[in-house]
């Protein structure tokens, strides 16, 4: 069952998790998904076109031949945003295909090439020499299907799929990462709008799409991302980030020396010696953990983003 999300709130990733150039790691603030569904249960037409033969897996995944498409618009109105699923590959015993479909018309079905979309296709072969994998991005509109680009691309017993749509001009971006690793990057001319979907094909045994996430575009990051931007960090960003990180540091040590301050007898020289102690040890703490985050921060607040 799907489950609909309160988008507006914040919620807790874990940052080092986050690849540090993902078009969707703001500082500060990271909005959660607003739509999730674990496919339990079955499909819920409520949530989704259902086009062709797509079944679920006991007791949950999507898998078969078919196609789901959004039936919710997008919150904030745009056609930017992320799709985010779980894949389980391994146990097809031979080829097998996972995508996401971006701007996808309510009728878009994948395997008979009907309707519209921006398409991410990962193809996964079992064999006796384990999990290969290739990945793709099309599109598809009243002129045919158009490949866009192609990549080799891990493939494992457990995986990850994201992918954003971006607007840059009168561009459409198209970025992948498998596992939270930068993989493919596509641009095409601008198409008319539509809605996030998943899809599979030849999906059966235990393989199956577990997950499927979709997210919004976060306006709150300090320094938006563009693309082009992705391979090298603004300098007046990471001054800001290390600046801020040391404003943090510096009012966390005020307060503890206020703690120290409220001992009984600071003014004798051996209670003073031994705060100045118990400081200087803290303080030496705090700059090998700040020495430690100052690479993650430079990285994280040069490269926020602009999804979720």
């Amino acid at each position: 069952m799907g489950v609909s999300l309160p988008w507006q709130t914040g919620a807790s990733f874990a940052l080092l998790r986050q690849p540090p150039c993902s078009p969707g790691r703001s500082a500060g603030r990271v909005f959660p998904y607003y739509y999730v569904d674990n496919f339990g249960g079955g499909i819920n037409t409520n949530d989704w076109f259902h086009n062709g033969s797509a079944t679920i897996y006991w007791p949950n995944g999507l898998q078969g031949t078919g196609t789901l498409v959004s039936k919710a618009a997008v919150p904030d109105g745009t056609d930017e945003y992320e799709i985010n699923t779980t894949l389980y590959p391994q146990a097809s015993g031979g080829a097998a295909w996972f995508y996401h479909l971006h701007r996808a018309s309510n009728n878009a079905e994948v395997q008979t090439s009907t309707g519209q979309y921006l398409l991410v296709s990962l193809q996964t072969v079992v064999g006796v020499n384990g999990c290969s994998g290739t990945l793709a991005a099309y599109r598809k509109d009243g002129g045919g299907l158009w490949l866009l680009g192609s990549t080799v691309a891990m493939c494992g017993e457990e995986m990850t799929m994201r992918s954003f749509t971006l607007n840059q001009g009168g561009t459409v971006h198209l970025i992948v990462y498998i596992n939270d690793q930068y993989s493919l990057h596509v641009t095409t001319s601008s198409m008319p709008g539509g809605k996030p979907g998943v899809a599979v094909g030849g999906v059966w045994g235990t393989a199956r799409m577990h997950m499927a996430r979709l997210g919004l575009k976060d306006r709150i990051a300090p320094t938006p991302w563009a693309p082009g931007t992705c391979t090298r960090a603004s300098s007046h960003t990471d001054r800001s980030a290390v600046d801020a990180a040391a404003r943090r540091y510096q009012r966390h040590r005020d307060v503890e020396l206020q703690d120290l301050r409220g001992w009984g007898g600071w003014g004798t020289p051996q209670n003073r010696s031994s705060a100045s102690r118990t400081l200087a040890g803290r303080d030496v703490s705090a700059q090998r953990g700040a020495d430690r985050l100052a690479p993650q921060l430079r990285r994280q607040f040069a490269h926020s983003g602009t999804t979720r």
